[in-house]
């Protein structure tokens, strides 16, 4: 009586645990923080897109670098999703020095790039961009302390298509 008992219960156990359905949770947007938590994220035509995957010889999932003696200032953030087969990339070619704003416009030192592996280049310099638009703003720059934080959002198009990045943050350390 006992084993049956037991081998009833183990049974509905097993169908329990069965019938549990995995939910798919979608990812949410890091919160905009400043004191150097290492996030990155944003929306890529209106879906969260964060960077993910392993890290490798070949490229880190998020990498920033700052080198403030070079150019008055020259800046460089990767990010790399391996779920999405993607990458964003922002750079600041010069006097990036200090909390502010960081526009695109023709012949800027600031540039924006979304790549699609194997597949598409989304580059603002492109001569195809002339009506690119985006904004870097750099909401901190501790240069003692090594953070680097802000927004970003940015529109451009090719050949492929037109691709959307909205609500972009990062809190970094570099």
């Amino acid at each position: 009586m006992k084993r049956s008992f037991i081998f009833i219960l183990v049974g509905m156990l097993f169908m329990m645990l069965t019938c549990i359905r995995k939910q798919n949770v979608e990812p949410t947007l890091p919160p905009e923080t400043q004191n150097g938590a290492n996030t990155f994220g944003c929306k890529v035509n209106g879906k969260v897109w964060l960077p993910n995957g392993r890290e490798s010889l070949y490229h880190g999932k998020l990498i920033v670098l700052y080198d403030e003696t070079f150019q008055g200032g020259n800046l460089s953030i990767s990010a790399f999703s391996e779920r999405d087969n993607a990458s964003i990339i922002i750079n600041v070619g010069g006097n990036c020095n200090s909390v502010g704003e960081y526009i695109i416009y023709d012949n800027s030192p600031t540039s924006f790039q979304y790549t699609i592996l194997r597949n598409c280049v989304f580059y603002s310099g492109d001569k195809i961009n002339k009506e690119a638009v985006g904004k870097l703003t750099i909401t901190k720059l501790d240069k003692m302390r090594r953070i680097l934080s802000g927004t970003f959002y940015f529109t451009i198009e090719n050949a492929c298509g037109r691709v959307e990045i909205t609500e972009g943050r990062f809190d970094l350390k570099y």
